[in-house]
């Protein structure tokens, strides 16, 4: 039995390292979203170590970033209301300032600085998108899901750097 508890503890810390996903996960207020984001991700699941995690996170949400910012500028460009305009376009100002926020959370992953508070100060141009929408009720609000997977990104970001992994 002490033979057995001294192999548990010995190889304890790689069976924790073949799981980060799943801690982190299991640590994370969007739990659900980080199982089906990680669990569709190869690279996640194989995710050694909770940098690596964050960088396979940070790329992720760059990708849905970037389909995201493509939807908004298509959508701004086809309006031809003024009224949906100014708001499509405000929009699509805060995508294009929030476009810089991702080098700044790359850096603070590299050289372990504040990533919580940044991929929150991120998340402040998702809320001032969608307060557009919420002061022009009578205009339809086509980016409601994406901000919220792209939200749900950043507080993922948030709980793994949190996470005592």
């Amino acid at each position: 039995m002490g033979r057995s508890i001294s192999i548990l503890i010995l190889f304890l810390p790689y069976i924790f390292l073949c799981n980060v996903e799943f801690f982190a996960c299991n640590f994370s207020t969007v739990r659900s979203f980080c199982f089906d984001v990680s669990g569709n991700d190869e690279n996640a699941q194989s995710a050694s170590t909770k940098t690596n995690l964050e960088f396979i996170v940070i790329d992720m949400a760059r990708a849905n970033y970037t389909n995201i910012h493509r939807k908004v500028l298509t959508i701004d460009l086809n309006k031809t209301n003024p009224e949906y305009k100014h708001v499509y376009r405000m929009c699509l100002h805060e995508y294009v300032v929030l476009k810089s926020y991702f080098e700044d959370i790359l850096n603070k992953v590299t050289f372990s600085g504040d990533l919580g508070r940044t991929a929150l100060e991120a998340s402040n141009h998702l809320f001032t998108c969608m307060l557009s929408f919420i002061r022009s009720p009578n205009i339809p609000n086509p980016f409601v899901q994406d901000n919220e997977n792209l939200q749900m990104f950043f507080d993922l970001l948030r709980d793994i750097y949190v996470a005592p992994l």
